[in-house]
């Protein structure tokens, strides 16, 4: 996170657990948000 910040990235960050983010429908918001135009970062593990 301390490196995330400091490299001054514009955006935001999501992170969610499978069963949350199903719960919530975050992947019909993420299509949406394509669809619209605004890129979307869908990442399936944690990579540093």
């Amino acid at each position: 996170m301390v490196k995330l910040r400091e490299s001054n990235i514009q955006g935001n960050l999501v992170i969610l657990g499978h069963l949350a983010g199903d719960s919530i429908g975050i992947n019909a918001l993420g299509n949406k948000l394509e669809n619209e135009g605004i890129q979307v970062v869908r990442k399936d593990i944690i990579t540093i």
